[in-house]
C-alpha cells in the first residue's frame, strides 16, 4: 500500500505539471504573442516603425511642409522643408518620439486609423511593403508663419494668429526653436540649450499679463455704465508695487486723459482706480475670464488636457492684491493662445471658437476628407461689451499711431501694446486683430521676453498684421476660384 500511495502522489504531481504546461502553452499561444510583439524593444516592432512612411503635411494653401521617403536600407527619413514651420510642426524621431503636430496627429500620420482590410493584409503581410500614413492639410498659412518668424528674428518669445470666425490657427511661432531635420545629432545640445527650444511658448508659456488685463476691466466698466470718455486728471501718475514702479507704456501728450486714452497709452493708475470703483468681486469675475484660464487641448496638442467647460484654474481670491491684479502684476498668468482667443471674442460678439489646427486628411490613394472642427464656443464677454472693446482697440491705434499701418478703406484693425514685468525681465505684448472689408479676420498676439521697451514689438506687429491682411485677401480671392487639386497619394 505505501508503494501505491507514492504512485498516486507522483501521478498528482505529473498532472499538476501537465496542467501548468498546458496553461503556459495556452497563454503564449493566445495572449503572450501580443505582449512580446508590442514591446518597444522588440526588434520587429522597431524595424516596422522605422519603415513607416508617415503622411505628408501641407499648409492650408497646399504648400508641402513635410514628407517621408525611404533610404537605400528601407528606413524612412522625415524631411521638413521650411525652417519657419519647425516650431509649429514639431518633430518625428525614431529615437526621441514625436512632438507638436507630429504628436497631435500621430495615429493619422502613421496609418493607425486606416482600415485593416484585405489590401492592408496583401501590402504589408505578404508583399512586406511599408505602411503609408494619411496626408494632412493643416490650418497654417506658410506666408503668415514665415512673416512672423522673419519679423521676430532672434527674439525669445511667441506669436499666434487665429482666424476669428472659425478658430483656425494660421500661425504658431515659438522661439527659440530647433531643426527637426538634425534632431538626432543635436539632441544632447538642445536639451541643455538656454531658453528651452522644446518649450512651446504659445500653448504652455505662462506669462504676466501686464496691461493686457486692462481689456477685461474695460469690459466690466462698459457693462457698469461707467463713462470712459470723461477726462481724468493726473492720469499719468505712477503706481508702486513693492520695488516696481509702473508708469505709462507710451508717454502721452498731456496728463489729463480719458479712460480710453489711458488704455491706449498704457497708463496704470486710472485702472487701479477703476478696479476699486468696480469692487473686488467684479474685478475677479472679469479677470478670471482671461487670467489662468486653460483652453481645451485641441486634438492632443498640449498638456494638461482641459475640458470644454474649463474656465480658470482656481486661485484663492482672498489672497489677491487688487492693485497687483488690476495692473496685471499679480497671481494671474496668461498664455498667448488664451489672449488670442480673447481678441477673437472681442471681434466676434463676445464668444471665441475653439482653436484647431487640421482641415482635412487623405488616406493613401484616396481624396481629401474634411475633419470636423470643435463645436463649442468659449465665452468671454457679452456682445455689448465686446462691441465696446472692439471700438476701443480700433481707437487705440488711431490715438497712438502704433503700430502704423496703411490698409485699404473698410479694413478694420485694432490693437494694444502692453508691458509686463517678471522678476528682472520685461515682457512686451501686442494683442490685436485685422479684418478685411469682406469680413474675413484674424486675431494676432505676440509676446517678447527680455524686451527693451516697445519699439521692437511695434515693428514686429506691423509686419505680422500686414502679412495676415495680405493672406486673408489672398484666401478670399482663391475661394472664388477652383481650389488646386493635389494628385492622390499612392503607396510610396
Amino acid at each position: 500500500m505505501p508503494f501505491a500511495r507514492e504512485i498516486h502522489r507522483t501521478m498528482i504531481v505529473l498532472l499538476v505539471a501537465f496542467f501548468l504546461v498546458a496553461l503556459a502553452a495556452a497563454y503564449w499561444g493566445i495572449v503572450g504573442p501580443d505582449t512580446i510583439l508590442n514591446r518597444e524593444d522588440n526588434p520587429r516592432v522597431v524595424e516596422a516603425e522605422s519603415a513607416i512612411l508617415r503622411g505628408r503635411l501641407y499648409d492650408r494653401n497646399d504648400a508641402l511642409l513635410a514628407e517621408s521617403a525611404s533610404d537605400e536600407d528601407g528606413i524612412a527619413q522625415r524631411r521638413y522643408l521650411y525652417d519657419a514651420m519647425h516650431s509649429a510642426l514639431g518633430y518625428y524621431s525614431l529615437r526621441y518620439g514625436v512632438n507638436g503636430v507630429e504628436s497631435a496627429y500621430d495615429a493619422l500620420l502613421k496609418g493607425d486609423t486606416l482600415p485593416a482590410g484585405w489590401d492592408h493584409l496583401l501590402q504589408q503581410d505578404f508583399l512586406h511593403r511599408p505602411v503609408v500614413g494619411s496626408d494632412l492639410r493643416l490650418t497654417f498659412d506658410l506666408d503668415i508663419q514665415q512673416a512672423a518668424v522673419n519679423a521676430m528674428q532672434d527674439q525669445v518669445g511667441a506669436a499666434v494668429v487665429l482666424g476669428i470666425s472659425k478658430g483656425d490657427v494660421l500661425a504658431l511661432v515659438s522661439l527659440p526653436t530647433y531643426d527637426p531635420n538634425t534632431l538626432d545629432e543635436t539632441w544632447a545640445d538642445l536639451i541643455e540649450a538656454p531658453n528651452d527650444p522644446f518649450f512651446n511658448r504659445v500653448l504652455q508659456g505662462s506669462y504676466q499679463p501686464g496691461n493686457t488685463l486692462n481689456t477685461p476691466l474695460l469690459a466690466a466698466a462698459s457693462l457698469a455704465g461707467i463713462d470712459m470718455n470723461t477726462k481724468i486728471s493726473n492720469a499719468t501718475r505712477s503706481v508702486q508695487i513693492d520695488d516696481l514702479t509702473l508708469t505709462c507704456v507710451q508717454i502721452p501728450p498731456t496728463t489729463s486723459l480719458t479712460l480710453v486714452e489711458n488704455y491706449a497709452y498704457g497708463c496704470p493708475a486710472p485702472f487701479v482706480d477703476l478696479a476699486e470703483q468696480l469692487g473686488e468681486e467684479t474685478v475677479n469675475n472679469y479677470l478670471d475670464r482671461v487670467g489662468n484660464r486653460q483652453l481645451p487641448s485641441y486634438l492632443g496638442f498640449s498638456d494638461p488636457i482641459a475640458t470644454p467647460e474649463a474656465t480658470s484654474t482656481p486661485i484663492d481670491t482672498t489672497a489677491l492684491d487688487l492693485v497687483e491684479e488690476a495692473t496685471g502684476q499679480g497671481m494671474r498668468s496668461v498664455t498667448p493662445i488664451t489672449l488670442a482667443s480673447m481678441v477673437s471674442a472681442i471681434a466676434l460678439e463676445g464668444n471665441a471658437p475653439q482653436p484647431y489646427t487640421i482641415l482635412s486628411s487623405r488616406a493613401p490613394g484616396g481624396t481629401w476628407v474634411d475633419v470636423a472642427t470643435p463645436g463649442t464656443n468659449l465665452p468671454f464677454f457679452t456682445d455689448t461689451s465686446a462691441s465696446a472693446l472692439k471700438r476701443i482697440m480700433q481707437n487705440t491705434l488711431q490715438i497712438t499711431g502704433r503700430p502704423s499701418l496703411s490698409l485699404p478703406q473698410g479694413t478694420e484693425v485694432g490693437g494694444q501694446i502692453a508691458l509686463a514685468y517678471s522678476g528682472e525681465e520685461t515682457q512686451a505684448w501686442f494683442i490685436g486683430f485685422v479684418r478685411t472689408s469682406s469680413g474675413h479676420g484674424a486675431a494676432v498676439v505676440i509676446v517678447l521676453e527680455q524686451a527693451d521697451g516697445t519699439e521692437v514689438i511695434d515693428n514686429i506687429a506691423q509686419e505680422v498684421l500686414l502679412a495676415t491682411y495680405e493672406a486673408l485677401v489672398a484666401q478670399e480671392a482663391s475661394s472664388t476660384q477652383t481650389s488646386p487639386t493635389i494628385a492622390p497619394t499612392a503607396s510610396r
